[in-house]
């Protein structure tokens, strides 16, 4: 499962070597496409915004790993997100364990530019985003993720 867009660098790659049980919420990918028309990889097309709700839900299981993009790591375990936050915020809150990919390549400034706001839901339960001015903002610049859990999960030792 995906929280937005992905590549031929990762779905193909992936196809290619059937490296994907299990694929939502969309495809583009013709080597993934040939994965799914072939019945190897299982496949749910359904609409990105409806993903992070039904993952939240359990409606999917619960995830083993989330693979996060950012470009920086606080201190205090806060995560600046680069310019794929998609469901992420979902991916950490669901997930047993966390592997943050940093990506050199997204530029640091990037930091202060998300208002990442959990508050999101669907019918039945939606409710009106508190936005009212063009400058307002409802959530955080920066994803939390508990750097002792992740710490204790991969065993490592602080020193």
């Amino acid at each position: 499962m995906t929280g937005a867009s992905t590549g031929p660098q990762l779905d193909g790659a992936l196809a290619k070597v059937n490296g994907v049980s299990f694929r939502c919420p969309y495809n583009w990918d013709a080597a993934m496409r040939t994965r799914i028309n072939e019945g190897n990889t299982f496949y749910l097309d359904m609409h990105l915004g409806q993903v992070a709700q039904k993952a939240r839900q359990g409606q999917f299981g619960k995830p083993d790993v989330a693979i996060i993009e950012a470009v920086a790591v606080t201190p205090d375990g806060q995560l600046i997100l680069s310019s794929s936050v998609g469901n992420s915020p979902t991916w950490a809150q669901v997930s047993d364990k966390i592997i943050i990919e940093i990506n050199t390549w997204q530029n640091p400034e990037l930091a202060g530019i998300h208002d990442i706001w959990g508050g999101v839901r669907m019918p039945p339960d939606g409710q009106v985003i508190p936005l009212m001015r063009p400058g307002d903002r409802i959530g955080s610049d920066t994803l939390p993720i508990d750097l002792d859990a992740e710490i204790s999960q991969k065993g490592c030792t602080s020193g």
